[in-house]
């Protein structure tokens, strides 16, 4: 049986795959040509999305990088936009509560204007965890 282009819409990967394992595979997948390819890296590693960036920018493929992890991590994957030549969107997660911007002195998140985040002008993450707000969220331990 040939998989026909209407029959794959999104390819999901565990975030632990390499990003040499996840070329191969979208390799493996090209005469599908799959519309989303999700995660085939965990998007919190800077240093893999950007290989995985440059490796689809020689294919003329677009990066829209995964992110509703919170403050942190809309922090590095605005920075991660600004270094990707083939970057098209940002996907961010506005559902979360005023508490969770305050975890940190300058979220992204409440800046936000017509759809568009601003873009730290640092080269560096440069935001200050506030452990008073930190303190005060509820938490799980694990020993």
């Amino acid at each position: 049986m040939k998989i026909t282009e209407a029959e794959i819409f999104d390819i999901r990967f565990d975030p632990s795959v390499s990003p040499t394992s996840a070329i191969q595979m979208g390799k493996r997948l090209e005469e599908p040509r799959p519309f989303f390819y999700e995660e085939p890296v965990d998007a919190m590693n800077v240093e893999c999305m950007k290989k995985v960036a440059a490796h689809a920018e020689t294919y003329d493929l677009h990066m829209q990088p995964h992110n509703s992890g919170g403050v942190v991590a809309t922090a590095c994957a605005v920075q991660l936009d600004c270094c990707i030549l083939n970057f098209i969107i940002q996907e961010w997660f506005p559902y979360h509560g005023e508490d969770l911007y305050r975890l940190v002195d300058r979220a992204l998140e409440p800046q936000l204007v017509d759809g568009y985040l601003p873009v730290p002008r640092d080269p560096q993450l440069r935001i200050e965890l506030d452990a008073a707000a930190a303190a005060r969220q509820s938490c799980v331990r694990v020993r």
